[in-house]
């Protein structure tokens, strides 16, 4: 007889298979391509200061340009995934964001540059809210913030390797190999996300296509069951119609909403000050240049091992005490880097700033998986890709912020302190968030039978 399967609990009582592990690793590559691309800029900055004379204050708009492209994929290719799937949105993003990483290696002005990283950002931003959702929607119920934390260690992996390059592809081969390097490999990657990354069952499910497609995804995570060519499947979740913005404001979610945007805005804000400005900064106290790149790829390594202490952590009790409580393990993590950097101690620089990287990408990485618990699988990508583009106006305000404060005479140590501010901001609305209960997910509509 026919019979009708839950995908979702399925996949949650199902043990991990090998095609969702094939998952996982083919969006942490992606991740990584997708960090090398976005710290690649403040790795270059001192030596186009002085290739191209342009002063550090006037930076800001350089690193500003491609995280407004960030912010503009997020908001528009983002939720394309919603309505035309996971991977398609995923590859197109990646095709953007290589083709112009690739086109930025041949500017010649700081306005060439600026184009090419918006476009770029644009690609970047469609990218990572999908990737987030495809994990998140082939992994179980029990390790759902492990895998997406996980998978996201990817980022602040590819930043730390865009930092290093700044020490070894630079001086050899000049600014324009990083661009080179963070273009072609995305491209390269495109064959192979096309031949063995799956699309998200749950999309396939509640959009209502293909059900021979689900039917094998199905016997390739749960091997040796036997689904009829007459068995349906089904999601709790009704498709959403056009682009469902709205739906993140009903249900009582609409606080909840505001308050997730006001953390990602916030920790984003910081985040990509630190990534861009502390190279220039250290620089400008007269730190040498290897000391600044490795303090840089510090900050990285404290993100991937605060992502993984974070991730067990939230699987296992409520998220929002553990991700308030990082936060204010980076506030005081920022003192102790002006005083490192300003008297010269190379071992607490590095140790400090790798503190804060635990403390702000950890948390941003969190936040991500807590994220995608909020919301169903019909506006999952959508929630998620609206978080991040309004985080990415808190990511494009810091670094001219940054240019900015040094403009206006403020020292390196200032300027360094002044992050303090936005992180507190950040841990009052998670704790607002905890004070409302995890209980903020939205209804779930009917399901859908595929």
């Amino acid at each position: 007889m026919a019979q009708t399967h839950d995908v979702t609990s399925l996949i949650d009582n199902a043990r991990v298979s090998m095609l969702q592990v094939r998952v996982v690793l083919i969006c942490i590559v992606i991740g990584m391509l997708d960090g090398f691309d976005i710290q690649v800029v403040g790795v270059i900055a001192p030596t186009l200061a002085e290739a191209w004379g342009v002063p550090v204050k006037d930076f800001g708009p350089l690193f500003a340009s491609g995280l407004v492209g960030i912010a503009v994929g997020a908001f528009t290719l983002g939720p394309l995934g919603d309505r035309y799937g996971r991977k398609r949105t995923i590859m197109i993003s990646t095709f953007v964001f290589g083709l112009f990483s690739l086109l930025t290696a041949f500017a010649s002005n700081v306005p060439e540059m600026i184009v090419a990283r918006f476009f770029t950002g644009i690609g970047l931003g469609g990218v990572m809210p999908n990737i987030i959702t495809l994990t998140a929607e082939y992994s179980p119920a029990r390790a759902r913030a492990t895998t997406v934390t996980l998978m996201f260690c990817g980022l602040p992996l590819g930043l730390m390797l865009g930092a290093l390059s700044g020490t070894s592809l630079i001086p050899i081969y000049g600014w324009q190999s990083v661009f080179v390097l963070g273009g072609v490999l995305p491209l390269l990657m495109l064959p192979l996300i096309w031949k063995t990354m799956p699309e998200s069952i749950r999309f396939l499910v509640a959009s209502g296509k293909d059900p021979d497609k689900v039917r094998k995804l199905m016997r390739q995570i749960i091997p040796g069951a036997n689904f009829g060519p007459e068995d349906s499947f089904t999601v709790a979740e009704a498709p959403p119609k056009g682009f469902p913005v709205r739906l993140l404001f009903v249900d009582g979610m609409g606080l909840n909403t505001a308050l997730v945007w006001v953390s990602f805005f916030m920790n984003l804000l910081v985040m990509y000050f630190l990534v861009n400005w502390l190279p220039l900064l250290f620089v400008q106290l007269k730190l040498p240049a290897t000391i600044a790149f490795q303090s840089t790829a510090a900050f990285n390594v404290g993100g991937m091992i605060g992502a993984l202490l974070i991730g067990r952590l939230l699987d296992r009790s409520n998220p929002f005490p553990i991700l308030a409580g990082a936060y204010g393990i980076a506030a005081l993590a920022i003192p102790a880097i002006t005083t490192a950097a300003q008297t010269g101690h190379p071992l607490l620089l590095i140790s400090a700033v790798a503190i804060a990287g635990i403390g702000v990408m950890g948390v941003q990485i969190g936040m991500n998986a807590v994220t995608a618990n909020i919301y169903p699988v019909s506006v999952r990508a959508t929630g998620i890709g609206w978080a991040l583009g309004v985080g990415r106006f808190g990511a494009i305000i810091g670094p001219l912020i940054g240019g900015l404060l040094i403009g206006i005479g403020l020292t390196s140590p200032q300027v360094i302190l002044s992050t303090i501010v936005p992180i507190l901001l950040a841990a009052v609305a998670l704790i607002l968030l905890g004070l409302r209960g995890r209980g903020g997910t939205m209804a779930e509509g009917r399901g859908r039978r595929a």
